[in-house]
């Protein structure tokens, strides 16, 4: 009876140091809404899409990040304008490991890529007794500053999965906006102070 008692106290042990060991490398997989500040008259709208990142573990404490998140809204405040954003930004993050519960914070820097395009005026082309209208749409694209700073909770499943039910950011991007008449001064460069949300799986490889 004893050795069965031992038996399975040692199980138990080996099994939950294999759950919170260290992993080398993970990768993060998830659904993404954000909340983008057009920073012109256009108002403030909801974007979604995923996010895919992908974090070196230096040592228990510090990781090295690499966030891809990518999100699209295809009718802006009724004005018919497109815009997809996609971001590539990398920096450090800091995890505070308590067994099976991760939070972390991070401050990541690097760009987003911005596609654009919005209804224009149809083109009517007539003759020989046809009359032919045009549909034109406006584009417009554009790679400039980003930062995202927040932070995660990771909910640990097993040794390799792990559940991300809340990534919370500040995500920073810096474009020059569109100039559409009648909806804000001629163009500057100035800030869109933007929120995103996460939530997904986190997969955890190496030891």
């Amino acid at each position: 009876m004893k050795k069965t008692v031992l038996g399975i106290l040692f199980l138990f042990a080996v099994g939950a140091f294999a759950q919170t060991e260290l992993p080398r490398f993970e990768t993060y997989l998830g659904y993404d809404f954000t909340r983008v500040n057009s920073a012109i008259n256009v108002p403030a709208f909801s974007a979604n899409g995923g996010i895919g990142e992908f974090a070196l573990n230096i040592n228990k404490w510090l990781g090295a990040v690499a966030s891809f998140p990518i999100v699209h809204n295809g009718n802006i405040g009724g004005f018919h304008v497109e815009q997809t954003l996609f971001g590539y930004m990398f920096g450090p993050r800091v995890n505070l490991r308590f067994g099976h519960i991760i939070p972390s914070g991070e401050a990541l820097f690097g760009a987003t890529h911005d596609s654009r395009s919005f209804r224009g005026v149809p083109i009517t082309l007539v003759g020989n007794g046809t009359v032919i209208t045009l549909p034109q749409r406006i584009t417009s694209d554009a790679t400039d500053f980003s930062m995202l700073a927040g932070g995660a909770l990771d909910l640990v499943i097993n040794k390799n999965v792990s559940f991300r039910p809340i990534k919370l950011d500040y995500y920073l991007t810096r474009f020059q906006p569109i100039f559409i008449p009648n909806l804000g001064s001629i163009n500057r460069n100035r800030n869109q102070n933007n929120l995103l949300y996460s939530t997904g799986i986190n997969f955890r490889f190496g030891r």
